[in-house]
């Protein structure tokens, strides 16, 4: 074999080669160098961020376990709790909690929120973020900052918020905002009476043309206005301007104006305040006549003079009457309240008895306030020791609202019942020096309460028993209606029969055959129609083979003698398991709501269900038929509305149940009758 020699280039380029390659190595050795450096760099970088973070950090696994903790949640939780329960660590609980979002973060979402820590009522605001480990384990990441103070300041800031609303629709002077085209945005309460614009009558509207006269002038004049609070926005403006009202009436309002910027500084809106100066204007102008008017003749007009300064004496001896009549108004005020029919008592923060009116020294005439008794101690017999439970004033002392209660209060011979309404009494600062008790004896309408319920309970018992009677006495006469006449005609038509038979075989003419002939149908059909009115009257079914059967012979006569509507029917209950006297009510609410089905639904199905459980017995009959208003059915005259309705619900209610009817237009009508079982 031949072998190959190399040039005398071939060395070199391998040499350039070598060198390329080396230096190539040294840049890739360099760069990571920097990038390691780099990575220490930012490790320090995130180390001093985790320390500086004004908040709380901590990984936890899918598990709920924590893998990892800053200081300042050590410091929080009291110790490291790598490894425990999340749940049980941060918020001190024993299950999973309720507010738990890490189905979300380890879906992939970043979850920001706000929870109020168990552990120790404190608000914070959380971030939670999908965070992946070395290995490619997903774990979750949370940031915590405790946002409790601008918590508190949020609800401090609501509650400003509310009390300066409070204080705008309250005030006396007009205050409305206008936005920058002259509209009205805003107009409190006042304003809304001043001008006769309830509600949102000016809201949305040009200022011009509403309150203000739609002139050349005022139009100008409020350009001119915007304008300086543009150019000075720390100058409220003061300016006097007539207004109209809704009926036409001219009246001179006195406007303080300040701006209202937007968020880039210009003027966004404009807030105005309005006293109506209209009666101070025409005081003045008639104070400024007078005044011209004594200047220009003070020297001839003596006698004037002298007569205004006796109309100046009338009107302050009328003002000492005035004062006269406000000290015998406040001795009136005084009188009444003495001699009014309730009591009337003032107590102290402390439960003092300071003052009671003649109505309640009548009650209790042992009272000596001298002694600064208690109340709880000399408003009952014998004396408490403590505070009522029930007491309203107890409440308005602490709250400053009025409460009210009625008690039972033991007297030498009787317990007495009080209505007490409490109502506070502030001082100038607002604080709640007193309450005052307002007490009105209600024993005999508490009486007569109770006595109207034992009426009415009398009344159902009477009702109960009548309809009871009712039933046995259909029984009876149905009984007599089968025993006597039904068997009476029973005879009568084997009689004809007979003697239809008799002539028959005799050869007696076929007229008279004929007449005899046509009358067994209608002996039959009178038959018939005693056995229906038996039905009605009381079902025979029903006393020998019991009420499911009843029901089911019931269900069948429905479809016979409707057969345009179908009927379900489900019967899961034995016969035992009702109470025979609730047996006749069943039947009866059954019957009377076929009927109404019948007659009013325009249904194409019903269902009926008789079941029972361990607590109740139910009947429920449901139709998909027309439906109606139950509200407007029940508030018509009782003549007008039948008694289907009402007699099932009374026959319910006075067996011990309860009866409830669903109802609307278009959407069937269901109603249901239970009973206790132990009842």
């Amino acid at each position: 074999m031949t072998q190959t020699k190399k040039t005398d280039t071939e060395p070199a380029e391998e040499a350039v080669f070598l060198r390329r390659r080396v230096a190539e190595l040294e840049k890739r050795e360099a760069s990571a160098v920097s990038l390691n450096r780099l990575a220490f760099q930012c490790i320090d970088r995130l180390s001093a961020l985790v320390r500086a973070f004004d908040g709380y950090i901590y990984v936890c696994s899918q598990d709920y376990r924590i893998e990892f903790m800053n200081e300042p949640l050590i410091h929080r939780t009291g110790y490291d709790a790598t490894g425990d329960l999340c749940f049980k660590a941060l918020h001190d609980r024993d299950a999973i909690c309720p507010w738990c979002v890490n189905d979300r973060v380890f879906a992939g979402e970043t979850v920001r929120w706000q929870v109020q820590s168990p552990k120790d009522g404190r608000w914070y605001h959380v971030v939670n973020t999908p965070y992946y480990n070395e290995g490619g384990a997903l774990s979750k990441q949370a940031l915590m900052i405790d946002v409790t103070d601008r918590q508190q300041d949020k609800d401090a800031l609501l509650e400003t918020r509310e009390k300066y609303h409070e204080l705008i629709e309250n005030a006396s002077c007009i205050i409305l905002k206008l936005d920058a085209e002259g509209r009205i945005s805003f107009i409190n309460e006042y304003g809304q009476q001043f001008f006769d614009y309830p509600g949102t009558g000016l809201l949305g509207r040009s200022i011009i043309g509403t309150i203000l006269p739609d002139t050349a002038a005022n139009r100008q004049g409020l350009a001119q206005l915007m304008e300086r609070l543009s150019q000075w926005p720390n100058r409220p403006v003061k300016i006097v301007s007539g207004t109209v009202r809704r009926n036409g009436e001219r009246r001179q309002i006195a406007w303080t104006n300040k701006p209202i910027r937007d968020e880039y500084g210009s003027l966004g809106e404009m807030m105005c305040i309005g006293h109506d100066i209209t009666e101070l204007k025409r005081a003045e102008a008639e104070l400024r006549r007078i005044n011209e008017s004594l200047e220009r003749k003070v020297a001839e007009r003596t006698s004037e003079l002298l007569a205004k300064n006796r109309q100046l004496n009338h009107e302050i001896k009328r003002q000492k009457l005035t004062e006269q009549a406000l000290r015998d108004s406040e001795e009136v005020y005084r009188c009444l309240v003495e001699n009014i029919g309730i009591g009337v008592a003032l107590i102290s923060p402390d439960m003092e008895v300071l003052t009671l009116n003649r109505q309640i020294r009548q009650w209790l005439p042992d009272i000596d306030l001298d002694n600064k008794p208690k109340c709880y101690k000399v408003f009952n017999i014998p004396a408490r020791d403590e505070v009522c439970s029930y007491c309203p004033t107890v409440r308005t002392l602490r709250d400053g609202q009025v409460h009210e209660a009625v008690t039972d209060t033991p007297t030498r011979d009787q317990i007495r019942h009080f209505r007490i309404v409490s109502s506070p009494i502030r001082g100038d600062g607002g604080e709640i020096v007193a309450a005052i008790e307002m007490v009105e004896d209600i024993t005999e309408s508490k009486r007569a309460e109770e006595a109207l319920r034992a009426s009415g309970h009398k009344l159902r018992t009477l009702s109960a028993r009548l309809l009871q009677t009712l039933e046995e006495e259909r029984k009876r006469i149905a009984g007599d209606l089968h025993d006597s006449i039904g068997q009476s005609l029973m005879v009568i038509k084997l009689k004809v029969e007979n003697a239809l038979d008799q002539n028959r075989r005799r050869g007696a003419k076929a007229q008279m055959v004929d007449a005899m002939k046509g009358l067994v149908p209608n002996i039959q059909d009178t038959v018939e129609e005693v056995r229906r009115i038996c039905t009605g009257l009381r079902p025979s079914l029903l006393d020998d083979l019991g009420l499911v059967t009843t029901i089911g012979w019931c269900c069948r006569d429905f479809r016979a003698n409707h057969p345009g509507i179908a009927i379900d029917q489900a019967v899961d209950i034995r016969e035992d398991e009702v109470p025979e006297a609730l047996k006749i009510v069943i039947f009866r609410i059954v019957q009377e709501g076929l009927n109404n089905i019948a007659k009013h639904s325009r249904a194409i199905r019903v269902h009926l269900l008789l079941a029972a459980d361990h607590e109740t017995l139910a009947l429920t009959l449901t139709d998909d038929g027309m439906g109606f208003d139950p509200a407007a059915v029940f508030c018509r005259d009782v003549r007008q509305r039948g008694l289907g309705i009402s007699g099932m619900r009374e026959r319910a209610e006075l067996s011990g149940g309860r009866f409830s009817i669903a109802a609307a237009p278009g959407q069937g009508v269901s109603i249901r009758a239970a009973w206790p079982r132990n009842g």
